[in-house]
């Protein structure tokens, strides 16, 4: 017949005030573990059981605050000294599975991006190859980061495609903040028709300038834009641009959505030199997209919105 040993045991409580012989064993009958004893601890030092071992790190104390929010926020901040991410394993983003859901996609503003696609100055960009990087694929709208310091890295000035700089348009829900123009509303031309928004373009203001237009408020457009001056006593109206910029009447217009615009080329534009200001670069700039060209009333003057190329 088999021996059997029992151990010494007793409750929690028994077991707390117990002390054992040096390397001695006792079990400790509620918490169901053993106790290791020294000969001079009273309790002994509990035995911790598999299920109480943490296998994670959501599981440890950070007692020591190695894994700060301020202090440890990237990938690239780690040493790969055990090779997790190791050349021939893991070397692109694109090979992870985005089980998390996570947002995915570039910064609000991505007309830089389909731009960067386009722009025949950029091949001077050193730093990324600008024909990988597809925005027009995201919704940008909802999606908050930055990738525009990529098209700062390029010589170019990718962002001249959006004119309002800030003020309201008139639509048919009321007066609408230019950057809150959405596609799908109504802006209200000069003869009072409302005309569809297909596109909005979302740039910032770069090396241009912006001008101030007539009326209450900050109604600014970029001193590119096409605006019209009214001849009161001839009952007509004439196209003038800034003849202190660089406005072009053949520059296509690219929306976020990938409609493109532009201005009629049946205009005659009249040269005005009209006093500009200066703005940070960063300055964001919108540009609606009707489905037609419009005569609309900005502030107190009137200024053109592109109309969709067919």
């Amino acid at each position: 017949m088999a021996k059997v040993i029992q151990w010494k045991h007793g409750s929690s409580e028994d077991s707390a005030v117990f002390t054992g012989a040096l390397k001695e064993i006792t079990i400790d009958d509620d918490l169901h573990t053993i106790r290791l004893h020294d000969g001079e601890t009273p309790g002994g030092a509990l035995l911790a059981r598999v299920a109480e071992v943490p296998t994670k790190l959501s599981q440890l104390v950070d007692d020591l605050s190695v894994w700060r929010s301020d202090e440890l926020t990237k990938l690239s901040q780690l040493t790969n000294d055990k090779g997790f991410w190791a050349s021939g394993a893991l070397t692109k983003v694109s090979q992870l599975q985005n089980d998390s859901g996570f947002l995915t996609g570039h910064c609000t503003y991505c007309t830089h991006c389909t731009y960067c696609q386009q722009c025949s100055n950029c091949h001077n960009c050193t730093t990324i190859n600008c024909t990988t990087i597809n925005c027009t694929t995201v919704n940008c709208t909802t999606i908050q980061c930055s990738v525009y310091s990529y098209c700062t890295k390029c010589n170019c000035d990718c962002t001249d495609d959006s004119c309002f700089v800030s003020g309201k348009l008139e639509t048919s829900k009321g007066l609408i903040d230019v950057h809150n123009i959405l596609i799908g509303d109504e802006i209200i031309d000069w003869l009072g028709k409302p005309v569809k928004v297909v596109g909005v373009s979302h740039g910032h203001l770069g090396s241009r300038r912006a001008i101030q237009m007539k009326g209450r408020g900050e109604n600014r457009v970029t001193d590119d834009h096409p605006m019209l001056i009214f001849r009161t006593k001839r009952r007509t109206y004439e196209l003038c641009a800034c003849i202190n910029s660089k406005f072009d009447p053949n520059k296509i217009i690219l929306a976020d959505n990938g409609v493109r615009g532009r201005y009629s080329e049946e205009h005659d534009y009249c040269g005005w030199f009209i006093p500009s200001i200066a703005m940070p670069a960063d300055t964001p700039t919108v540009c609606p997209i009707a489905e037609r060209e419009a005569i609309v009333k900005f502030g107190n003057g009137y200024v053109l919105v592109p109309g969709r190329l067919s």
